[in-house]
């Protein structure tokens, strides 16, 4: 019964995951041509891995700065 469950959870993740991906493709494809943005132009776009880390960098130091303002 338990090996049952396992493999419908996995299952269902894994169908959830197919559904989040299609569904994050198709608002891709919207903003492209709601923006008129050529395929060329959507590669050429810097990756926002940069502005994460730098956020996260941010988030972090203000959590810092917020506990040493509590001491």
């Amino acid at each position: 019964d338990r090996l049952e469950h396992s493999r419908n959870a996995k299952a269902q993740a894994r169908h959830r995951a197919g559904q989040y991906s299609m569904h994050r493709e198709q608002t891709a494809t919207k903003l492209q041509t709601t923006l008129s943005f050529t395929s060329d132009q959507v590669v050429a776009l810097p990756l926002p891995s940069a502005k994460i880390h730098k956020l996260e960098q941010e988030m972090r130091c203000s959590k810092q700065n917020f506990q040493i303002s509590k001491v």
